[in-house]
């Protein structure tokens, strides 16, 4: 008869991807994520949860509440945390404590019941908490992170995870002076395999209508934040243009726009999307105020982007960060946004980019996974032959071999 233990490695693995609702880069790297792992492990079980809901009210209300509002209304505020977490000595460390006193107990519970081999993190407030968890000797299961953004990544990391996968080589360096030598990797961008896929220019173009026309989309992410209608009207300056506008959830903006360009026919708004991969197929160029996943997207997808429009706070830093690495065009004003379309315009498309050779995401999980399983099977069959044989002496030395056997993560 198999033991637990040896149960549970016969059965399918199970995934607990954490992630958050803020904004919807989070959401859509988790989705990717899972999609990925099934292709990757077809039998596997891979669910993502909220992790905002497992961590208590406070923690909500402050990391998502209070956040969008802030972004909205006092981004300078934003800007100002955020600065003060990446560059005041202790800072960074009493957040990560603090984020583990509040959120810890809760969403460990989630997790003890959930029962998964492996837990991975798209939302960096998780990823601390689990790193604290982790740090302390609470959570038995090893935790992986996927870090999506391009600047500030110090945040997105934690000592207590065993593997970080960033979305450039360049981030590796500033992951590990903060969670160690290699517990940083980097990955191809963590898109859903849909944006892999490819998919007929001409076709996606004539499916919405823009066979003859240069379109540019204008995306703020899920919340439709910054300054989207001075993208749309800088756009509009260009001869021969046609604008799509995905303002999210934002339905104030939308209501807004549609109003002011009910009569303007070179103008299409629309809410939340589900064939972004389609849009930046047929888009000439796009323009995106929040950094993250869309801009992921679109390098998959060859379509170049502008960033413009992101409120103050740690967008512009994201957005200097990009075009520093070469993966968007960096505009400040209306000014340099219309120039900057105007040259790409007159460019062809752009060659898959480079970061597309990198590993898979769902592949490194998986990987990290079977790492796992094989330095617990060693552990596990060092203690048996141990048992199997009462009356050998174990020296020191082989007591710090079988140790040494297993799990870090």
């Amino acid at each position: 008869m198999a033991s637990p233990s040896e149960a549970r490695d016969l059965a399918p693995p199970r995934f607990l991807v954490l992630t958050a609702p803020v904004g919807a880069g989070h959401i859509a790297a988790a989705e990717a994520l899972r999609a990925g792992l099934l292709l990757e492990i077809p039998q596997a079980e891979v669910t993502v949860v909220d992790a905002l809901s497992h961590m208590g009210r406070p923690l909500r209300f402050l990391l998502l509440t209070l956040y969008r509002w802030q972004l909205e209304r006092a981004p300078w505020l934003f800007g100002l945390l955020h600065a003060s977490l990446l560059r005041l000595p202790g800072t960074g460390a009493a957040w990560r404590r603090a984020l583990g006193l509040l959120g810890g107990r809760s969403l460990q519970r989630a997790i003890v019941a959930a029962n998964p081999d492996l837990v991975v993190s798209t939302y960096p407030p998780a990823t601390n908490v689990l790193g604290e968890l982790r740090s302390r000797g609470s959570l038995a299961r090893p935790v992986c992170a996927t870090i999506t953004d391009l600047a500030g990544v110090a945040l997105w990391a934690h000592r207590g995870i065993a593997l970080h996968l960033v979305a450039h080589p360049d981030l590796r360096a500033e992951v590990e002076r903060v969670a160690g030598p290699g517990s940083a990797r980097a990955v191809r961008p963590l898109v859903h395999p849909r944006f892999y896929e490819a998919l007929d220019r001409d076709r996606a173009r004539r499916e919405l209508g823009v066979s003859q026309v240069h379109l540019v989309l204008v995306s703020g992410g899920g919340w439709g934040i910054g300054d989207l209608p001075g993208a749309v009207a800088a756009a509009l300056d260009i001869p021969g243009t046609h604008v799509m506008c995905v303002v999210g959830l934002n339905r104030a903006l939308r209501d807004r726009l549609t109003r002011r360009y009910h009569a303007e026919p070179r103008v299409t708004v629309l809410g939340f999307v589900s064939n972004m991969a389609t849009l930046l197929t047929a888009a000439d160029v796009a323009v995106h105020s929040t950094g993250g996943v869309t801009v992921l997207e679109a390098l998959v997808s060859r379509c170049p982007v502008v960033a413009y429009g992101g409120v103050a706070g740690h967008l512009p830093m994201v957005n200097r960060r990009m075009d520093e690495l070469g993966l968007v065009r960096d505009a400040a004003t209306p000014d340099l946004l219309r120039k900057a379309l105007g040259e790409i315009l007159r460019q062809p498309r752009p060659a898959p980019h480079s970061l597309l050779r990198l590993p898979d995401a769902a592949c490194e999980v998986a990987s990290l996974l079977s790492a796992i399983a094989a330095e617990s099977g060693t552990a596990r069959e060092a203690r048996q032959s141990a048992r199997k044989e009462p009356d050998t002496v174990i020296s020191p030395e082989k007591t710090t071999s079988v140790h040494a056997s297993r799990p870090s993560m």
